[in-house]
């Protein structure tokens, strides 16, 4: 996972691998069936967006051998707290796979305002 810091207003890039343990103890990427997206302040569990599984189809768009690529767009990166310059986000998906599986994985991002960078 490569996603740390976005600014506000922005678009970002999130990249990750999914895998999951197999029956015989090896971990091995996966192309999910389902995929979601949930994206919250980290603080409160406000939900600043979201996608379900249907506008997210097909699921290869996003993940192709266990390869996770997902764009945020400038609404997923909005700081919340009025009077605010930072405000730590977090992004979870969720999916499923094989017959009845599911997995999820979660990741905390900073945004920052423009003009307010360290």
């Amino acid at each position: 996972m490569e996603l740390n810091t976005v600014f506000s207003g922005s678009t970002a890039r999130f990249r990750a691998t999914l895998e999951y343990l197999n029956a015989s103890n090896v971990w091995t990427a996966l192309t999910p069936t389902t995929l979601a997206v949930t994206i919250r302040v980290r603080k409160d569990g406000a939900i600043i967006n979201s996608r379900d599984a249907a506008p997210l189809i097909p699921v290869a768009d996003y993940v192709t051998a266990g390869a996770l690529e997902f764009d945020l767009a400038i609404a997923d990166n909005t700081i919340q707290g009025a009077d605010l310059h930072e405000e730590k986000h977090e992004i979870i998906f969720a999916w499923t796979y094989g017959a009845s599986q599911a997995g999820y994985l979660a990741h905390e991002f900073d945004v920052i305002k423009v003009g307010h960078q360290v």
